[in-house]
């Protein structure tokens, strides 16, 4: 999408050739409020999921809005939306669920309470879907699906404290699922947009005992606004999307409890797809939008796969019935005026001339 609050609709571009497709997605924003499953096929806007090989959806899921699917794609960690705000901009989230396609209900929920969870970067699910890591605050919180009781709640088995970092988003846990990826934030020195010196770090803690997991460093992104982790190629490759900033961007501290609108966090102009390997230096950059394009979601099987291609004109396929109807409407009104004067000037050729008298 192109601007933050008068576009509605939603792009969505397919892999292998340049098929492209319109959703009214309301005030959802892509890639935080609404977001693509791992291979691609389903959307999950707001409280909708759509089969996009199929059009079928899913209204009023759960409600809430979603955080993260599953690798294999066949659970969606969503948030309940707040019931509580405090003045001037604080919010409540009351529990976040799991919930799974096929059975078509919740396997989990876990109680949050007062904090706020702000969609795109907040859960992750581990690879066989039956583990939750959520940033509540300050905190990574890990639940497991076989704890919970006859109500579908678990509480945490542990609580990973971030100081001053994040969860680092939907793909955040380790191919053999015995970490989560988090992000450390620092301060730059040579930063490429001096007013914005904020600077993420990819890093692996175990969810054993929380401690450090051993092994060379993740490259650093200095000056950029957000990460989403996608998912992984290998032990030692991730593969994100980052935001960048605006020349003028400004770094802020986090209140983990308001709402920057929009959640890109402000002064972001473009963002970035990178791969992210162990004890480089910098990351690989395998696309970036053009500017003013800020809000995306990619699938990640995709990314991880590499299928990364330009993209060619848009072909939007057969027009919709209301633009067929309207335009036949249209061609009505145009053509009765033209087809009447048609007929009077035919009439007017076939009338004899008046002889002159003799």
């Amino acid at each position: 999408m192109r601007t933050d609050w008068f576009e509605t609709r939603m792009g969505v571009l397919a892999a292998d050739a340049d098929r492209y497709r319109v959703l009214d997605a309301g005030s959802a924003v892509a890639g935080f409020e609404a977001m693509l499953s791992p291979d691609g096929r389903y959307a999950s806007i707001g409280a909708t999921l759509l089969d996009l090989r199929t059009g079928k959806l899913t209204p009023d899921r759960t409600g809430g809005y979603p955080l993260a699917f599953a690798p294999n794609g066949e659970r969606l960690v969503y948030a309940e939306d707040d019931t509580t705000f405090t003045p001037p901009n604080s919010y409540g989230t009351p529990y976040v669920g799991v919930y799974d396609r096929k059975l078509g209900a919740d396997v989990l929920r876990v109680r949050v309470g007062t904090a706020w969870i702000p969609p795109g970067r907040t859960a992750a699910l581990s690879p066989d879907g039956g583990e939750l890591a959520l940033q509540v605050r300050d905190e990574v919180w890990l639940t497991r699906v076989a704890d919970a009781g006859a109500d579908r709640v678990a509480e945490p088995y542990r609580k990973l404290p971030l100081a001053g970092g994040r969860l680092a988003g939907a793909g955040s846990w380790s191919p053999d699922g015995g970490s989560v990826a988090v992000l450390d934030r620092s301060t730059c020195d040579d930063c490429p947009v001096p007013s914005f010196r904020r600077t993420w770090t990819l890093a692996l803690r175990s969810t054993v005992d929380g401690s450090p997991v051993a092994g060379a460093a993740f490259p650093p992104l200095p000056s950029r606004t957000f990460v989403q982790l996608l998912g992984w190629r290998s032990a030692e490759e991730a593969v994100a999307l980052v935001g960048v900033p605006g020349p003028a961007a400004v770094d802020r501290p986090d209140d983990h409890d308001v709402a920057w609108e929009p959640y890109h966090e402000p002064g972001t102009e473009a963002v970035e797809l990178v791969a992210l390997r162990r004890g480089a230096l910098a990351p690989e950059v395998l696309f970036r939008t053009p500017e003013g394009i800020t809000e995306l979601s990619v699938a990640a099987d995709l990314a991880i796969d590499g299928a990364v291609r330009e993209s060619g004109r848009p072909d939007y396929g057969p027009l919709p019935f209301w633009a067929l109807a309207a335009g036949f409407v249209l061609v009505v009104l145009v053509a009765l005026p033209v087809l009447g004067w048609l007929r009077r000037w035919r009439g007017r050729r076939r009338r004899p001339s008046p002889r002159a008298p003799r």
